[in-house]
């Protein structure tokens, strides 16, 4: 198994809008912030659910956004490395790859705020080796407490919605282990 994402069968709509879900983001991002949160209340009802039913809760939503032919910065979305998992739904940026690092000895990053209030450890590329690659689907769940990054070297823009979650009735995050386990009724072979 590997321990970096997951493609998942899921056929719901992750919005209650009618909207395609591109035209819905940017009507959500007049100002076309790289990184910005959206209300829970604008998930469509069958995606609540389906974490109710798995005994998971909705922590936030956040959206990250790419323009055509721009990459991310190799980071860590917490404050601490770790074993942290989210659920993510990719629009646009066909073809885009997400990369993920082991962190070389004694490189600590440089841990900052975001912008919309979490925290992020950016990496210099010296500081890591590439451990594996590939294109994700939709939706994935992504491991997100080791240095990653997007690489989107293509002609198209590119959302990333990203859902943060734990568990309903425990203290903690899920790890991606947990979460496999949680959701194995759904990953594609």
């Amino acid at each position: 198994m590997k321990k970096y994402c997951a493609d998942l069968e899921l056929p719901i709509p992750l919005f209650k809008s009618t909207l395609g879900p591109i035209e819905f983001l940017k009507l959500n991002n007049p100002t076309s912030a790289r990184h910005y949160k959206i209300s829970n209340e604008l998930l469509s009802d069958d995606v609540v659910k389906f974490f109710e039913d798995h005994r998971l809760t909705i922590n936030f939503v956040e959206v990250f956004y790419r323009p055509a032919g721009v990459n991310s910065y190799i980071h860590i979305d917490t404050q601490e490395p770790g074993d942290y998992v989210k659920l993510n739904w990719v629009f646009g940026g066909d073809g885009s790859t997400m990369c993920w690092y082991d962190i070389k000895e004694n490189c600590q990053g440089a841990s900052q705020k975001t912008s919309i209030s979490t925290y992020a450890i950016h990496y210099a590329k010296d500081d890591v080796t590439l451990l594996h690659s590939q294109t994700v689907g939709q939706p994935t769940l992504v491991q997100v407490g080791i240095p990653h990054s997007i690489n989107n070297n293509n002609l198209t823009e590119r959302f990333c919605v990203s859902i943060i979650f734990g568990y309903k009735d425990q203290t903690g995050r899920p790890t991606f282990d947990n979460v496999y386990e949680i959701f194995k009724n759904y990953i594609k072979q």
